[in-house]
């Protein structure tokens, strides 16, 4: 009773994760109860003290179980314990099979993996007037900004989430964890509250990688060119939603891997179960659909007489193909050139593990070789990122930058960037990095999206700033621009213009100048047959 709405989630549609188990616990290491005070008191407590009893009921563990005729419901709201069904069609793969010289098939099983990052979950949050401040580890600040304002019943703009030094987070810090319950403690008793996971806390209570079942079917022509794939991966997403519906829709956009194939038939199902939350981990369930692809690549080539990596360069896809959604990749495909350096490589290591197995029957060496694919960003859904470079008059530089740092290095890409486009030197710019108060979203730290996204936007930003600094100084599109204290300067054929920043008024909080920069990296949804961009 003490959290004003029970319940969150990734997606707008699905709050189905409490922030505390409301009368039924649906995986070990779920938050039943928060207790508060110093850590001596709050540790000095044993479990068999609080006044909780615990009735056992019989679990759902595992994909076969899940989805077993009569299986109990993990959520009484979902049938068959199925979250979602997502499908890619493209041709008739069915009927292509019965033309195909060769035919692989075979199934794979993966486990659940857990992220390690170095830094548990950690946070600590203050109430501040009618607003609620949280500092916490985490990969996506506006999300978690949102998540809590539903959390707490209150306005977006009474959260202010402040990114903290990110220890790693793999996908991992995507979802909420310490958030909801220092924000609901601190709010409650109007002092600063902090968590920090114990080791097992953090094991027992994150998402994971999602463990699948994968059945696939890869048939080739007698010159070796893919003629059609099938794949059904099912997949465990624990107890709650999480990221289980983003793996179920991006494995079979990606089950065909980075290969032109005429034919795609490709099922993602997404189970729940009694497990902890299946969430993101490093390519949504890509890495997983990929050991099956490269499986039937392999054993394809090897029917065939053909050398693996030949296999691969053969069916790789190249600029003007259409993958299995129907984008047409108008632009470059980088793996075929990737092949072709490392095919004196692959040459290489064959002839030297032959070399070594010839003089050894103990102990054999092999060569292997793997290719995949991934989209980065959100899989056909708007992908926004909004980016502010600001100049004060003082002559202070900032890039606001509501990316998160999470160990990749976007700080310092972004910046460079930034300082490219703006033509000024990195040393010159202060970074604010993802306080929802003073920077603009700039969307989640993952599937490798921003540098790609973000770095655009900062680009934009930089280049509007550079137009409004030269349009000031009555200088011309190619001067050079210098910043000294609050002058800033540019030099060009006519000559060297200045200006004393002091003299303009604050526009945007200390700022006087500011320039923006928004992207949305153009996508088509994807249709029923999962046709889309």
């Amino acid at each position: 009773r003490d959290v004003p709405s029970n319940g969150f989630g990734i997606y707008p549609h699905i709050k189905d994760q409490p922030v505390l188990a409301d009368g039924v616990a649906r995986f070990r290491g779920e938050a039943v109860l928060a207790l508060i005070g110093t850590r001596d008191a709050v540790e000095s407590v044993n479990d068999a003290e609080l006044p909780i009893r615990y009735t056992a009921l019989p679990p759902v563990m595992g994909l076969a179980a899940a989805a077993a005729p009569g299986a109990p419901l993990v959520q009484a709201d979902k049938p068959g314990n199925l979250l979602l069904d997502g499908w890619v069609r493209k041709g008739d793969a069915a009927a292509a099979f019965a033309r195909c010289a060769a035919i692989a098939e075979a199934e794979f099983e993966t486990g659940f993996v857990e992220h390690a990052y170095i830094e548990p979950e950690a946070g600590w949050a203050q109430r501040v007037g009618d607003r609620l401040e949280i500092h916490v580890s985490t990969q996506t600040p506006y999300m978690d900004r949102d998540e809590i304002a539903l959390v707490m019943k209150l306005e977006r703009e009474q959260i202010r989430i402040l990114p903290t030094a990110c220890g790693g987070g793999f996908g991992g810090k995507l979802d909420l964890s310490v958030q909801p319950l220092v924000g609901v403690a601190a709010w409650l008793l109007d002092k600063p509250v902090a968590c920090v996971y114990t080791r097992p806390e953090s094991m027992a209570s994150s998402t994971k990688r999602h463990p699948s079942h994968i059945h696939i079917k890869a048939g080739c022509a007698a010159d070796g060119k893919l003629v059609a794939i099938e794949t059904q991966a099912d997949f465990d997403t624990g107890a709650y939603a999480s990221w289980g519906p983003t793996v179920a829709t991006r494995v079979p956009i990606h089950a065909s891997g980075p290969y032109f194939v005429p034919h795609v038939t490709a099922r993602g199902r997404a189970y729940f179960t009694h497990c902890h939350p299946s969430g993101a981990f490093r390519g949504f369930g890509v890495p997983q659909g990929a050991i099956a692809h490269e499986a039937m690549m392999d054993e394809l080539a090897d029917k065939l007489g053909m050398d693996r990596l030949a296999f691969r360069r053969l069916n790789a896809l190249k600029a003007g193909n259409a993958t299995a959604t129907g984008q047409v990749l108008a632009h470059s495909v980088g793996i075929g050139q990737c092949l072709d350096a490392l095919k004196p490589h692959w040459d290489e290591a064959l002839a030297a593990c032959a070399a070594y197995n010839q003089t050894s029957s103990a102990k054999r060496r092999g060569a292997g070789i793997a290719c995949m694919f991934y989209g980065i960003g959100n899989t056909a859904l708007s992908n926004p990122s909004t980016m502010r470079i600001g100049l004060s008059n003082k002559g202070t530089l900032t890039l606001y930058n509501g990316a998160v740092d999470i160990g990749q290095g976007s700080n310092t890409i972004l910046t460079q960037i930034a300082a490219d486009a703006l033509g000024l030197p990195m040393k010159q710019f202060r970074i604010v990095m993802g306080d929802t108060d003073v920077t603009a979203d700039a969307g989640k730290t993952s599937a490798s999206r921003q540098t790609f996204v973000s770095g655009k936007a900062v680009e934009l930003a930089g280049r509007d700033l550079r137009a409004k600094l030269l349009a000031l100084l009555e200088a011309s599109a190619n001067a050079a621009l210098s910043l000294e204290g609050n002058l800033i300067k540019a030099r060009d054929a006519q000559g060297e213009h200045q200006y004393d920043l002091a003299w303009l008024p604050a526009r945007h909080g200390t700022d006087v100048l500011q320039g923006v920069g928004t992207i949305d990296p153009p996508t088509t949804p994807q249709d029923n047959d999962g046709q889309g961009a």
